[in-house]
């Protein structure tokens, strides 16, 4: 942030701080040819991920600033009325420990990318819970599976509003 801690500026970079907001526009939005690139446009969300192939479109007509195109994901929980679950309570961990102390880690990770790496480990650690973690399938009540609110949601929104009384 370029900017004088007493500008209008600073203080709006840092009320998207306090509140946690993640901004998504990465690139440039604004471009003249003879004029500094720079980002005009914000698209803030509370959650990661929220925002899905965004996508910078030319101007329209003559103006100077891009097209922003995304999609905003909305997780909606799927009408079932049986979920499974892993049981960690009753996992065998002796035998988790075992199978993964059988890996030479460094031979393996190291001459990977660290995303290749960490994909690695992921997968090997989500086969060995698949292989001594018992699943238990959780009915669900019809009420629960017709909400279309998740109680995440609600809690986000309820702190997001505790948070913006406050700085108002």
């Amino acid at each position: 942030m370029n900017a004088d801690e007493c500008s209008a500026a600073f203080e709006f970079f840092n009320k998207t701080q306090d509140l946690f907001l993640i901004q998504s526009v990465r690139e440039a939005t604004r471009k003249r040819s003879g004029t500094q690139e720079s980002i005009l446009d914000y698209i803030f969300t509370n959650e990661d991920n929220l925002v899905d192939n965004l996508q910078y479109l030319t101007p329209l007509g003559k103006s100077d600033h891009v097209c922003l195109v995304w999609n905003y994901i909305i997780s909606v929980e799927e009408n079932t009325l049986k979920q499974k679950k892993y049981n960690y309570w009753k996992g065998n961990y002796e035998m988790i420990n075992a199978e993964l102390k059988s890996y030479y880690w460094n031979q393996m990770l190291m001459e990977d990318k660290t995303e290749d790496a960490w994909k690695k480990f992921k997968d090997i650690l989500h086969k060995t819970i698949e292989n001594h973690v018992a699943v238990i399938t959780i009915k669900k009540s019809k009420a629960a599976s017709r909400q279309w609110m998740t109680k995440a949601t609600r809690r986000s929104i309820s702190k997001r509003n505790m948070a913006w009384r406050k700085y108002r």
